[in-house]
Order: structure tokens, then sequence, then C-alpha cells
């Protein structure tokens, strides 16, 4: 499921609680809409798009009001848009890419997700939730030695990443390798606490 909201979108997505994806940054919609009315901020920000096609965040931000209604298609599409635009700042299009790889994994198009997710990587190589959200969409397609790859990538990154060593434990799970599961569950919940 997708993690919470951690704020605006002043920089590059900060850590946040995250289970299959990275965290990502609430869409902020002008005063009279309600934090928990989707309909009113999806009629804003296509307002805003509608005055300003060439403005790259109100695409994100649509993108993330689509993703928070439910609607994954609506948002995979959005972000999109967002990544084809000109002039993105690398860590925002690294943003957008694992956006829209979280939204074909709620889609179960996990292949389309991997790209989406080494594109992201690519453009932020320091992000650990990157590779650990790649690591999660080779769980889901079995590719277990690219699963445990990944999530010893994200562990390098950031040796207290508590979800890498939750997925590896979930490849090791799936593996029957139940001391090597014990173990990184065991780091995970060290590292999460």
């Amino acid at each position: 499921t997708p993690a919470s909201s951690n704020g605006t979108r002043a920089g590059p997505a900060g850590p946040g609680a995250r289970s299959c994806c990275t965290s990502y940054i609430s869409a902020q919609a002008p005063a009279p809409c309600a934090d928990t009315d989707s309909v009113c901020k999806i009629n804003t920000l296509l307002k805003k798009i509608q005055a300003d096609p060439k403005e790259p965040e109100n695409y994100y931000n649509l993108g993330l009001a689509y993703q928070k209604a439910g609607n994954y298609k609506q948002s995979a599409d959005l972000y999109s848009m967002y990544v084809a635009l000109p002039g993105i700042k690398p860590e925002y299009l690294a943003d957008g890419y694992n956006n829209r790889g979280m939204m074909r994994r709620m889609m179960n198009q996990h292949d389309l997700a991997a790209q989406d997710y080494t594109k992201a990587m690519e453009l932020n190589p320091t992000d650990p939730a990157f590779a650990s959200n790649r690591g999660n969409a080779y769980l889901s397609l079995k590719k277990y030695d690219a699963a445990i790859a990944d999530y010893g990538r994200a562990i390098k990154i950031k040796p207290t990443y508590a979800l890498a060593y939750a997925g590896r434990a979930h490849v090791y799970m799936d593996l029957g390798k139940t001391a090597e599961a014990v173990q990184d569950f065991t780091s995970a919940i060290s590292y999460d606490a």
C-alpha cells in the first residue's frame, strides 16, 4: 500500500514510512478543499493544468491525488506526463518514475514497475527506497536473485533501512531459508524501532 504523505514538495522525497513503496509528497490544493476531499483536489488540479499545461508540479500533484483516491491507472498516466516534461531536476524526475512504478505494481505490472525503478535508481542512486522497491517488483516476479541483490543495494546505501531487510526476509522465506529470514526480520524490527 502507498506510504503516508510527508509534507509539501519543497525538495526530494524524504524517508517516510514505506512498505512496497517509497515516500511521496502529498498533493497540496488551495484552501477550499478539505484534506480528505479527493474530488475537490482532483478538480482543482485539473483546472491548474488547464491554466498552465507546462507546469510539471501540477501533473505530479494530480498523480498523487489520483493515487490517494485509488485510481492507479489515472495516476500512472499523470506520472507518465510528468516524466515527459522537460526541465525537471533529476531527483524530482526520479520521484516521478518511482511513483509510476508504485502504481504499476498496484496494477500487477511488475516488469514495467521494475523498469521505472531502474530509471529512478539511475537518476538518484543514493535513495535506498528505489533499489528496495525494485527488489519488491522482482520478488513479485519470483526473480529471487535479482530481488536479493537489490535489497543488498538498498542496505549498502543505508545500512539501517528496515524495509530492505524485511523484503529480503520475504525472499528467504519463499526460498525456505528460515534462519536467514529470521535474521533479516530481526534486523528490520530493530532498525524500524
